[in-house]
């Protein structure tokens, strides 16, 4: 069941970092902090195929995701 947040939140003056982003819990955490348009989001990959799956993962979402 998916789980409702409020909008409310503003990330615009955090920067988060998140291991663990390119499968699982991790990936969609990503994209749900991408939607809460924090200052800068750091998510390090081991696998740069998987880092650009993610990151256009996370565009299609929500259309926050930068290089």
């Amino acid at each position: 069941m998916p789980v409702k947040l409020d909008n409310n939140y503003d990330l615009s003056g955090y920067v988060i970092i998140l291991t663990g982003a390119t499968d699982g819990i991790g990936k969609d955490m990503a994209r749900i902090l991408a939607g809460f348009n924090p200052k800068r989001l750091i998510l390090p990959v081991r696998n740069k195929e998987k880092g650009n799956i993610l990151l256009e993962y996370i565009k299609s979402s929500n259309g926050h995701a930068k290089n």
